[in-house]
């Protein structure tokens, strides 16, 4: 797993994700707190 880690992903983080199904590995970046919110909020609006 560590070869496919970007290098300066490795820098600051140390918890990755792989997909049981497609094998794609993922983590929590930079962009992660405001999609959480994004959908926290759509998920809410729908109800």
């Amino acid at each position: 797993v560590l070869d496919r880690i970007p290098p300066k992903t490795a820098t600051w983080l140390d918890e990755y994700f792989i997909c049981q199904d497609c094998g794609k590995l993922y983590w929590r970046g930079t962009h992660y707190p405001r999609l959480r919110e994004t959908i926290a909020r759509i998920l809410h609006d729908a109800h």
